[in-house]
């Protein structure tokens, strides 16, 4: 599909209360669709919300790491987004998923011997320990504390991140791990946003590592 039409097609949930799975290409190849396709699904999330200015920043922050990472990191081929919005209340909730080598294998595709369980891989992600080698890497790391920063400081929202057997939520008042139980698997990496976008006094720049 053109983008062009990818536009148009999604323009028309812009006065729903949702917007589909949409997939996304995964690899450096493809980045120039990539970065077409989200920010196309930005511009009507930012619509959808009200267009508070500088909360609009954040949401392309906050989809933007998660995407990097995925691309970086998990191996997959596509990503996943889905959004719901609650006017009422107004926060939008939003998923991002890949079906890649999950938290753990990338620690273990770059050599990290000290990260043995998926339980460990998900507090050393949320610490911002990163699984680049890279001389970047420890920078990069911190994306995932500056989101959930923005998110459960400057936007008064919700942090979830499931991996393999393991899940970390953060808000306010929560930040806590839990292992998923027997029969639960997550074969990748999934997050979940909540955000509220009625917070005007909210600054990304406050939160920029």
């Amino acid at each position: 599909m053109r983008i062009s039409k990818f536009r148009a097609c999604l323009q028309a949930y812009a006065n729903k209360e949702f917007i589909p799975i949409i997939n996304f290409p995964a690899n450096n190849e493809e980045d120039d669709q990539k970065n077409d396709i989200l920010t196309a699904i930005e511009d009507v999330l930012i619509e959808m919300s009200g267009n508070v200015k500088n909360v609009s920043t954040g949401i392309r922050y906050i989809i933007g790491e998660c995407v990097d990472n995925i691309t970086q990191h998990s191996k997959s081929d596509k990503g996943y987004i889905h959004a719901t919005i609650n006017r009422e209340e107004k926060f939008i909730d939003i998923c991002i998923a890949d079906r890649g080598i999950t938290l753990l294998g990338s620690y273990r595709e770059n050599n990290d011997e000290d990260i043995l369980s998926d339980m460990e891989a998900m507090k050393a992600a949320n610490r911002g320990i990163s699984t680049k080698n890279l001389p970047d890497a420890v920078n990069r790391g911190y994306g995932i504390i500056t989101t959930k920063n923005m998110l459960t400081q400057g936007l008064g929202g919700l942090f979830l991140m499931i991996s393999g057997k393991a899940m970390a939520i953060h808000s306010g008042k929560v930040h806590e791990y839990a292992e998923l139980p027997d029969d639960l698997y997550c074969s990748g990496t999934a997050v979940i946003y909540r955000l509220y976008y009625d917070k005007t006094s909210f600054n990304y720049i406050n939160y920029i590592e």
